[in-house]
């Protein structure tokens, strides 16, 4: 085995270049987040089909002047990602025979959508929010 390593070795040539990291999404070779972004976002953005005003909400959401926890969680949320009753169910992360009905007013099947916007307890607290 070792005989076999030196053999194929011997047969390469070697260079003084020294080595260098290179970021291909960028000409210039220099990571940046942007481009990474792209990226990400090209390959998200594949797998969902997203109506107009969705991807605008999209592309817009992180100019947003909000901390930056409050954006993760907005984009979680846009790609049903929260880990709600039913997104849990689906990975089998709870029993089969446990219950996905809302934990907040047990009455509906627990999803992003009803969780922040159908829910009559998230109702109340979005109502007492626009107040305040």
């Amino acid at each position: 085995m070792v005989i076999s390593l030196l053999e194929d070795l011997e047969g390469m040539t070697w260079s003084n270049v020294e080595d260098e990291w290179r970021w291909n999404l960028e000409e210039n070779g220099r990571f940046s987040v942007k481009s990474a972004y792209s990226k990400l976002e090209g390959l998200v953005l594949g797998e969902v089909a997203w109506e107009a005003p969705e991807k605008r909400v999209f592309e817009n959401m992180w100019k947003s002047p909000v901390p930056s926890k409050v954006l993760a969680f907005g984009w979680r949320a846009l790609l049903h990602r929260i880990p709600t009753r039913r997104n849990l169910a689906l990975r089998n992360v709870l029993p089969p025979e446990g219950s996905t009905l809302c934990v907040m007013c047990d009455s509906k099947v627990e999803t992003v959508v009803h969780l922040l916007l159908h829910c009559e307890v998230a109702s109340l607290v979005w109502l007492k929010l626009m107040k305040w």
